[in-house]
């Protein structure tokens, strides 16, 4: 029994210490006896069995999950959840970091109702207007939505929710816009003086869609034409509660407009043929633009977001190894740009949504979820993004998702 002890301390069973009572029988190099000897163990140890760097938590190590590479202290996941039958959502966050989504959806193809969803742990999740909304867009106001929409593609409808008490709510909705063909793509932005902004492209029959926004408070607007052409996926921000807008115009440029008097389009970049959308968000003066170019003679495309942090209009690629399309942008408290996008495989047609930072100075791309498009981005108070998707495929029906970046070990 004491030989096999012996072989246990020297071999299969980890490192282990010896403390001696008496002398040992003999000199340093000759083999070791265990008389007048007591082995005590010390704690257990273990490779690292995922290879990520960290071993178990059990071997006094710091991994969560060692079986799993990508879960080790200062990595990230993406924890999603399904919100409901639905397409492109738009999110934005409350000051209690609480995602509020609204969508198109409804109970029945062709998933076209004004539709809204609120977290709060569970998802509460009201149809608030039956007629067609195909991309409404959102803001919040003390907890409470403001959301523009297109109705049977000729009226431009602004809704509300209004509080009666302190228990009670009511909502409105109101012609914004009449008797003009509207595209689907609108967007809206809320003035800290309660001002709502909204651009929207339109057009008469058979003429190219222009662009317009609509400013003002419930009752009262003003329309205001920004850029004659084809214009595709205008977006709109606040900077410094000066109203600015992004689009593609006449599928070779995108531009940027700035609120007035009168609204004199900049070009930002020209670019390869394209229809894509574009976004933007501001902080503390610092815009930011984010937008797909088509690479010349070879497959795919560039995101890119351009900055005028440096006061001159500077670009860095995102992506760029794959159809980069349905960009979304934020920029938190502490000025880092948070991007989402749709993302598809040169030769497939399987898309992917995906996520990039320049937290570090460097772009960094991570992937929310496969199967998946249309992100929408919000990013809260502690900065952590989350993101509103589709999954076309979904069961039983095709639904929407919210994912929230979180440290994958607690």
């Amino acid at each position: 029994m004491r030989a096999l002890a012996l072989a246990c301390v020297v071999s299969a069973c980890g490192a282990r210490s010896r403390r001696t009572t008496g002398p040992i029988d003999a000199a340093p190099d000759a083999p070791l006896t265990l008389r007048d000897a007591q082995d005590v163990p010390d704690a257990p140890t273990c490779a690292d069995a995922d290879g990520d760097g960290h071993a178990a938590v059990a071997c006094g190590g710091d991994d969560c999950d060692d079986a799993d590479a990508a879960t080790f202290p200062g990595a990230f996941r993406w924890n999603a959840r399904r919100v409901e039958e639905g397409d492109y959502p738009a999110i934005t966050l409350d000051d209690r970091d609480h995602a509020d989504i609204t969508f198109s959806g409804g109970n029945f193809a062709p998933l076209d109702d004004l539709m809204r969803a609120s977290d709060f742990g569970d998802f509460i999740v009201d149809i608030l207007d039956p007629d067609v909304a195909p991309r409404p867009a959102m803001v919040l106001e003390d907890r409470l939505p403001r959301i523009v929409y297109t109705v049977q593609a000729s009226e431009l409808r602004y809704f509300r929710v209004e509080r009666v008490d302190e228990i009670t709510v009511d909502w409105f909705t109101e012609p914004i816009e009449t008797g003009v063909t509207l595209w689907p793509d609108v967007d809206i932005a809320q003035a800290s003086d309660g001002l709502a902004w909204v651009v929207y492209s339109h057009a008469g029959p058979d003429e190219p869609a222009d662009l317009s926004v609509a400013s003002g408070v419930p009752g009262s607007w003003t329309i205001e034409p920004v850029a004659l052409g084809t214009v595709y996926g205008p977006a709109i921000a606040l900077d410094l509660d000066r109203a600015v807008v992004s689009y593609r115009i006449d599928e070779d440029r995108v531009e940027i407009a700035r609120a007035g008097p009168g609204w004199v389009p900049e070009v930002l970049a020209e670019t390869n043929w394209s229809t894509g959308p574009t976004d933007l968000a501001a902080h503390d003066g610092i815009l930011r633009v984010v937008y797909e170019n088509p690479r010349s003679g070879v497959p795919g495309s560039v995101l890119v977001v351009a900055s005028d942090e440096t006061g001159a209009w500077t670009e860095s690629a995102v992506h760029a190894d794959e159809w980069e399309y349905e960009p979304s942008i934020a920029i938190d408290a502490d000025g880092v740009s948070h991007v989402a996008f749709s993302s598809v495989a040169v030769g497939r047609s399987d898309p992917t949504v995906r996520y990039a930072s320049d937290a570090t100075g460097d772009w960094v791309v991570e992937t929310v979820a496969t199967g998946a498009r249309s992100p929408a981005i919000a990013v809260g108070t502690d900065g952590v993004p989350q993101i509103a998707y589709v999954v076309p495929d979904d069961e039983p029906a095709q639904g929407v998702w919210l994912a929230k970046r979180e440290p994958s070990c607690p």
